[in-house]
């Protein structure tokens, strides 16, 4: 397994001071030079260590290279005084971190920009090449006590892991992720891993998880309810006093006002499950989930007719009877297999007294969204030109306009 130890030595002398870090409790080091104390630390990792050409004709690399020999090797880097050499000090860390497994920042002689550059470097890492931060070490020479000047051999100073503070990426990974989506999964995750075995958390996480599942799987009940317990839920990390969550309360408000709007009771009287599903539909188009809205609108707009002509919109025959009696052409005696003819002439005659503007609005949207779902669910197949995916997702965006008109009022 190649193991790294990324560092990054300057031009000035360094007094030898103790370092002592609570990982190696007996095993305190004495030296002027950080990085030869990781490499005690470390002993079966490589040292790679960023050089500016000054830094390389120093006696703090002259130091390392004398005492490491060969296991030390320089990392030419620029100086850092404009954005380019900040791009290629990024590039030079990460390949050095291609193909290792496991790496140990230090940034306790690092100069100018190269503390924020380590730090965006192994978040980069991490994810590009699955390089695992053992840690992200500073040793604190300012902190040394007693704090003498000049500094003593036998000042210690402590060192220093921030690499806890590594997580905040991942959690801006989740923010985004959920700002830009909805998904609220991968928040979820953040949140069990940043405290195991709390019950409010947990119950918080699954609320977020099987929102995020019912969404993704267009199951509007489930949606409805699930947001009801995540409102219900979210008092709970309010009440954490772990500050591992703080990322998680400051965001909580805008995901709490994000589902707000879906949140209900599952079962709903016709007209109420309209106007949440139509939110849903909306939500869905907002937050880029086009195929899920060109679905539910499809449905919607059966709920619509089932409630419009007073036929049960919970059973097969139901939404089967008010969709052709709207889309006109429901035959009764030819269709006895699938219609009650006594719920078959009940929706012919509400037909009846529907305004002929209400059953147009309707037969148009049907016959759209019906266009849009079937480009969508036959994935461009069966047709000799089928809708570029572009002015199919111009459509679905339209899919609410078309909508509102029936929504009731």
């Amino acid at each position: 397994m190649r193991q790294v130890i990324l560092t990054a030595l300057g031009t000035s002398s360094y007094s030898p001071i103790t370092y002592a870090w609570d990982r190696f409790p007996h095993s305190p080091e004495v030296t002027d030079v950080f990085p030869l104390a990781l490499a005690n630390w470390f002993p079966d990792f490589e040292l790679r260590v960023l050089l500016t050409k000054e830094a390389k004709q120093a006696p703090p690399w002259a130091r390392v290279r004398k005492t490491l020999g060969d296991r030390a090797v320089p990392l030419d880097i620029p100086s850092g005084n404009d954005v380019d050499d900040v791009w290629m000090i990024f590039d030079t860390v990460v390949g050095a971190l291609e193909g290792a497994q496991e790496a140990v920042f230090d940034i306790t002689h690092a100069f100018r920009s190269i503390p924020l550059v380590a730090l965006l470097s192994a978040a980069y890492a991490k994810e590009a090449y699955g390089v695992r931060l053992d840690a992200l070490v500073y040793g604190a020479f300012e902190a040394r006590r007693p704090l003498r000047t000049p500094a003593q051999a036998d000042d210690v100073a402590p060192v220093f892991d921030l690499a806890g503070f590594l997580p905040l990426f991942d959690w801006l990974t989740a923010t985004h992720t959920f700002l830009r989506t909805g998904d609220s999964r991968e928040l979820a995750e953040e949140m069990r891993q940043a405290v195991s075995g709390s019950k409010p958390i947990g119950q918080l996480a699954e609320a977020l998880e099987d929102l995020s599942l019912g969404l993704e799987l267009s199951r509007p009940a489930q949606v409805r309810r699930e947001a009801d317990r995540l409102q219900r839920a979210a008092g709970g990390l309010q009440q954490s006093p772990d500050l591992r969550l703080a990322p998680m309360r400051r965001l909580l408000g805008r995901v709490s006002e994000a589902y707000a709007k879906l949140a209900g009771e599952e079962d709903l009287a016709p007209k109420q499950q309209l106007g949440r599903e139509f939110a849903l539909i909306k939500w869905y188009v907002e937050n880029g989930h086009l195929v899920q809205a060109a679905t539910l609108a499809s449905e919607w707009l059966v709920t619509h007719a089932c409630w419009r002509l007073k036929c049960r919109a919970d059973t097969r025959g139901g939404r089967n009877c008010a969709r052709d009696a709207m889309c006109g052409h429901l035959e009764p005696t030819d269709r006895t297999r699938q219609y009650n003819e006594t719920m078959a002439a009940a929706a012919k005659a509400a037909l009846a007294t529907l305004r002929d503007a209400d059953a147009k609005a309707w037969r148009t949207a049907w016959q759209e969204v019906s266009r849009i779902r079937n480009e969508i669910a036959h994935c461009g197949t069966g047709h000799r030109k089928p809708a570029e995916a572009s002015k199919l997702a111009q459509d679905v965006r339209q899919i609410p306009r078309l909508l509102a008109p029936l929504l009731p009022r």
